[in-house]
């Protein structure tokens, strides 16, 4: 209703005017229509292709829709996939152009505001590192001037988490660097280690400028 304040003002992260604005509903209509379909007792593939099939949404507000609607039944918590699993991501605009942003993250200097290693360290495939507080890693995966794929496991952790690095282009001076840490095991974790990548990403766009 016009001027009624909306009981789900934001799921995962996405505002109602966001999702309104790219499906033409709101969550509160979406949380609605998909309780009525008998949604809540669907696998997330199944309410994933019922969007895909009855209402014609894109690839991703089918995700975007079904993940805003198991949190808000109450099915995950924010920020965890379909294993129980938690993410986090932390992104900034950097005044540099994707291959300057990645020669600069990717140096000495860049490598110890972020990762801050003891030892010497370079990015490439098999490479390990050791930080300080019995954090161990090894860089897994990389492709030049886009992406590189890092484990990251404390010594008390059951297994490891995983670190990627994404370096996306905006304009010629301009970038975007992404951390995101996926296979976290806790919603307490998620948010110890996205004030963790939030201060990393500070610290190397201050030197940046």
């Amino acid at each position: 209703m016009r001027g009624t304040m909306a009981k789900f003002e934001v799921l995962n992260k996405v505002s109602t005017a966001s999702v309104h604005k790219g499906t033409g509903r709101g969550w509160d209509e979406w949380v609605r229509l998909l309780n009525k379909a008998g949604a809540k007792n669907w696998t997330h593939q199944e309410t994933v292709a019922f969007l895909k099939k009855k209402y014609k949404l894109t690839p991703w507000w089918q995700q975007g829709v079904t993940v805003g609607f198991e949190i808000a039944v109450g099915r995950r918590q924010e920020g965890q996939n379909l294993k129980g699993e938690f993410g986090v991501m932390a992104s900034r605009t950097f005044p540099l152009g994707v291959k300057a942003l990645w020669k600069f993250v990717t140096s000495d200097r860049g490598i110890a505001l972020w990762l801050k290693p003891m030892g010497d360290f370079e990015l490439k495939p098999k490479q390990q590192f050791e930080v300080e507080g019995g954090i161990f890693g090894e860089v897994r995966t990389m492709k030049t001037f886009e992406r590189a794929r890092l484990t990251w496991r404390e010594e008390e952790w059951a297994r490891a988490t995983v670190l990627n690095l994404m370096f996306l282009p905006r304009t010629e001076s301009k970038s975007i660097l992404v951390f995101q840490h996926d296979r976290l095991f806790s919603a307490r974790q998620r948010e110890e280690m996205r004030s963790y990548w939030k201060a990393r990403i500070e610290e190397l766009l201050k030197d940046a400028l």
